[in-house]
C-alpha cells in the first residue's frame, strides 16, 4: 500500500512538473518574439508571441481540469476573483494598447502608452497575470495550477525585466523619460490616482 502511494505522488509530481517545462518554453517563445521585433524582423515569427499565449491558455484548460476542489465556499471567490484578474489582464494588453501597432508592425521608433492601465506603472500585467493564476490556485487546488502559478509569476516578472532593461528602450524612443515617470511594478499614490484621471478621460 504504501509502495502504491508513493508511485502516484511520484506521478502526480511528474505531471506538474510537465507543466512548469511547457510554462517555461512559452516564455521561451516570447523572448524569440522580443528579439526578432528587435533584431531580425522576420515576418515567420510574427506569430510566436500568439503561439505563446495559445500554450499558455492550453496548459490552463488543463491544470483547471485536474483541479481537485470542488467546495462553492472556495470555488465561487476564487473563481470571481480570477476572472476579475483575467479581464484586466487581456484589457492592459489587447485593448488599451493598439493591438496591430503593438504586436504586428515593426516596433522601432514609437512613443510610449502611459495613461490608464499604463500611468499605474510599468508592467500591470504582471500584477494581473500572478493575480489570475493565484486566484485560479485558491479556487480549484491541485499541484498543476500551484506549479503554473508560481513559475509563470517568476517568468513573467523576469520577462519583464529583460523587456524593460533590453526591449522597450530600444523599442520606444521616449522609455527613459518614461522610466522616471512610473514605477516598475508597485503603483505609487501619485501613479495610481494618475491612472484613474487618465482612464477616465479615455
Amino acid at each position: 500500500m504504501t509502495y502504491n502511494v508513493s508511485e502516484f505522488e511520484k506521478t502526480e509530481e511528474q505531471g506538474a512538473m510537465i507543466f512548469g517545462v511547457g510554462t517555461a518554453v512559452c516564455y521561451l517563445f516570447f523572448l524569440l518574439y522580443d528579439f526578432n521585433q528587435v533584431r531580425w524582423k522576420s515576418r515567420k515569427l510574427h506569430g510566436a508571441f500568439a503561439l505563446s499565449c495559445a500554450g499558455l491558455l492550453l496548459l490552463t484548460a488543463a491544470a483547471c481540469w485536474k483541479g481537485q476542489n470542488r467546495n462553492p465556499a472556495r470555488l465561487v471567490p476564487g473563481g470571481i476573483l480570477a476572472l476579475c484578474f483575467l479581464l484586466l489582464l487581456c484589457y492592459t494588453l489587447f485593448f488599451a494598447l493598439p493591438f496591430e501597432e503593438t504586436y504586428v508592425r515593426e516596433s522601432r521608433g514609437r512613443r510610449v502608452c502611459r495613461t490608464g492601465m499604463y500611468a499605474l506603472c510599468r508592467h500591470p500585467g504582471v500584477l494581473w497575470y500572478a493575480g489570475f493564476y493565484f486566484s485560479l490556485y485558491a479556487a480549484l487546488g491541485g499541484a498543476p495550477l500551484l506549479v503554473l502559478a508560481v513559475t509563470g509569476t517568476v517568468l513573467d516578472l523576469l520577462y519583464a525585466v529583460f523587456q524593460d532593461v533590453w526591449t522597450f528602450p530600444k523599442t520606444f524612443c521616449d522609455y527613459e523619460e518614461y522610466r522616471r515617470e512610473a514605477p516598475f511594478l508597485i503603483p505609487r499614490p501619485s501613479s495610481v490616482v494618475r491612472c484613474l484621471r487618465t482612464l477616465r478621460k479615455g
